[in-house]
């Protein structure tokens, strides 16, 4: 009997060891099991970071490329535009004024008349109108006319008497003479007829004077016939108030076949 519970109790024993043994090994596995699952979850988590990093990066390597695209673009603008240097900026800026004032004082003279002139260069001559100036000839197809001079007097001597006494005549209260001369050439090919007649003496633009009788020997005839080449000269005289102003004299070219019809000289 003794021996008997002694072998039980050594299988008692045993079983007992076998069952811890295997709880030992169970436990093993669970703790293997467990530390398997922990590096795989590291690994996938690790995994999860570098594929984060890799879409940040790639996103502002994007942003970065639109960035560089757009310093392109703006760099591409920037070279089409032409540089300005500053001393040709300063050089165009005097270039326009000095154009503006060549261009302003081209209008000054159009519109202002020289004082040496007797031609008033801002009127505008009417249809067959001619504007001359004094001493200067008029020429035509027909004649060449020419004012040759001009004054203003209160009185004038226009001849001397058989004793050597001058003749004067002297003008009537609050009137004064305008004495012109006058050349006419004929350079046609037929004779022509000229003269006084021809010629009408304006104040104002209103008020029209016609010659007046001069008894002198160079007076120019009312009317006379020139024959091809011929030269007549004389003098004209006028009688008009002395608050006179704006004064012209015209010469009437009707009657010669030519389109213009008379000249005119302002005077001073």
């Amino acid at each position: 009997m003794p021996a008997k519970k002694t072998v039980k109790k050594a299988q008692a024993k045993q079983n007992t060891t076998t069952n811890q043994s295997m709880k030992n090994q169970s436990s093993e596995k669970i703790t293997f099991s467990i530390d398997k699952k922990s590096i795989v979850y590291a690994i996938v988590f690790v995994a999860l970071v570098i594929v984060s990093i890799g879409i940040v990066g790639m996103l502002s390597n994007d942003s970065d490329s639109e960035k560089q695209d757009d310093v392109i673009d703006n760099a591409d603008v920037t070279s089409d535009i032409p540089a300005v240097d500053e001393n040709d900026s300063l050089l165009d800026d005097s270039a326009t004024e000095d154009t503006t004032l060549d261009e302003l004082d081209s209008i000054v003279d159009s519109e202002v008349s020289d004082p040496d002139s007797e031609l008033d260069t801002s009127y505008i001559p009417e249809a067959g109108e001619i504007v001359s100036e004094v001493g200067v000839a008029v020429e035509t197809d027909a004649i060449d006319v020419t004012l040759d001079s001009y004054e203003l007097t209160t009185s004038y001597i226009y001849q001397e008497d058989e004793d050597g006494k001058n003749l004067t005549d002297t003008a009537r209260a609050g009137k004064q003479f305008l004495i012109a001369d006058f050349s006419v050439t004929n350079k046609g090919t037929v004779s022509v007829y000229a003269g006084s007649s021809k010629i009408t003496l304006i104040s104002g633009g209103v008020y029209t004077f016609e010659p007046i009788t001069y008894e002198g020997y160079d007076v120019l005839p009312k009317s006379k016939r020139i024959y091809t080449d011929a030269l007549m000269r004389g003098r004209v005289v006028f009688e008009i108030p002395l608050n006179s102003g704006d004064l012209k004299i015209k010469y009437s070219l009707s009657g010669l076949s030519i389109s213009d019809r008379f000249v005119t000289w302002f005077l001073k």
